[in-house]
């Protein structure tokens, strides 16, 4: 609804953030799958050999997290700091419009 509302820095960091958000999520629920399900689960069983790839591969995506995050926080500082930026130019504006007002009166 709001989509492509704001000036084009703002939108593709906002479009950064959200990408950056949807892997950290992908790769959290990657991290704890194994942690959340069993080898053997009523009538179906993974093989051990497959196990362990899935053990790995939620281990190595444990580690990946650390990394998804810092990207998380890096798409949010610089969202944040574009967000600051504009409302800084429009503050500067109104401010001018503020004295050219005054100088009329």
């Amino acid at each position: 609804m709001l989509a492509d509302t704001e000036p084009p820095e703002i939108e593709t960091c906002k479009r950064a953030l959200k990408s950056a958000l949807d892997e950290l999520v992908e790769t959290l629920g990657e991290a704890h799958w194994a942690d959340h399900n069993d080898q053997q689960h009523d009538e179906d069983y993974i093989p051990d050999e497959e196990w362990g790839r899935i053990v790995a591969r939620c281990a190595q995506a444990k580690i990946d997290a650390a990394d998804k995050v810092a990207r998380a926080r890096t798409a949010h500082h610089t969202l944040k700091t574009a967000q600051d930026r504009w409302s800084r130019s429009l503050r500067d504006q109104i401010a001018a419009l503020d004295r050219a007002i005054a100088k009329t009166e």
